[in-house]
């Protein structure tokens, strides 16, 4: 498939520095699931309850996803046979890029939280990559919440995007072969998890800390009245520290089979398009689900008027 049509608009760039994140429903879920927690032991708890709380909320989370992949193994049938693979992004001849001398050798970007419509972000990140090429010397700093990381990552360790199109087509191909309504649903640790494995370079974390900026969602408070703030991580000890954030941005309760890390959970909770921090005033937008964004499916590339 071509990459999609991409609609740049420089006034955006002056965007607001704080955004209040909409209501949404994997939001309105963890805060259900952590109030009534809380409820059921008490409204002025001693701090010997937030512990334990603490202690077995993962547990708690883990339970329904085991009920979803039982479910998943009760309705699986034997395997359809292998549809033809699909055809991944064209390769795109390298620009001519000898009057680039004084145009910005980096750029920011920011990819957001979309579920099943990543493919959408890895369109935008093959056009970055064929128009600004790491051979001639540019380089990418970015962020981004759940599923957007993986454009991210791909940008700033210069990662084909195609390996990661195949990857997210495999995911597509699971969901069809399955007799499951819910599926991937309670596996989808595993597969994530095992597609980053596949693409992640072996010094990704060294690469990406200070240029890969991950939003994650911590439970800064349970008990009395529950609290989720947004956090930033961008600094990365190895690959395995650098998978669990991806994974922690990634993980929706009941969806997400296991806890990267107690407390942290999908990044699009609290701020679904973060911005880079450093650099947050020419941070370019991606997202096909939010109208704010600079490059967005939500607006026409050019007004009506102007054609």
């Amino acid at each position: 498939m071509p990459p999609p049509a991409i609609a740049l608009h420089a006034p955006r760039f002056q965007r607001r520095f704080q955004r209040r994140p909409s209501p949404s429903a994997r939001r309105s879920l963890l805060l259900v699931l952590i109030t009534c927690a809380s409820v059921l032991l008490s409204t002025r708890p001693p701090p010997a309850a937030d512990r334990l709380l603490r202690a077995l909320l993962p547990h708690l989370l883990r339970l329904p996803s085991f009920l979803l992949r039982s479910l998943d193994r009760l309705l699986s049938s034997p395997p359809a046979p292998s549809p033809p693979s699909p055809t991944l992004l064209p390769s795109i001849p390298p620009p001519d890029v000898s009057n680039l001398g004084r145009r910005p050798r980096s750029l920011s970007l920011s990819f957001s939280g979309c579920s099943w419509l990543l493919p959408y972000h890895l369109g935008a990140a093959s056009y970055f990559q064929s128009v600004c090429p790491a051979s001639s010397g540019f380089s990418f700093s970015c962020a981004g919440s759940s599923c957007g990381v993986l454009a991210a990552l791909a940008l700033v360790c210069g990662i084909d995007v195609g390996e990661v199109q195949a990857f997210a087509l495999g995911m597509v191909k699971e969901v069809l072969a399955s007799r499951n309504p819910l599926a991937p649903a309670g596996r989808m640790a595993r597969i994530v998890g095992e597609g980053v494995d596949r693409f992640l370079p072996e010094d990704a974390h060294r690469t990406c800390s200070g240029r890969l900026h991950v939003n994650v969602s911590r439970v800064t408070r349970l008990l009395p009245t529950p609290v989720v703030e947004a956090e930033i991580v961008s600094h990365f000890s190895s690959n395995e520290d650098l998978k669990r954030v991806i994974l922690a941005s990634c993980y929706i309760p009941l969806y997400y089979e296991a806890v990267p890390s107690p407390l942290l959970f999908d990044g699009g909770l609290t701020d679904n398009l973060p911005l880079v921090p450093a650099e947050q005033k020419d941070t370019i937008t991606v997202s096909p689900i939010d109208p704010d964004a600079m490059i967005t499916s939500k607006r026409e590339p050019y007004p009506k008027s102007a054609v």
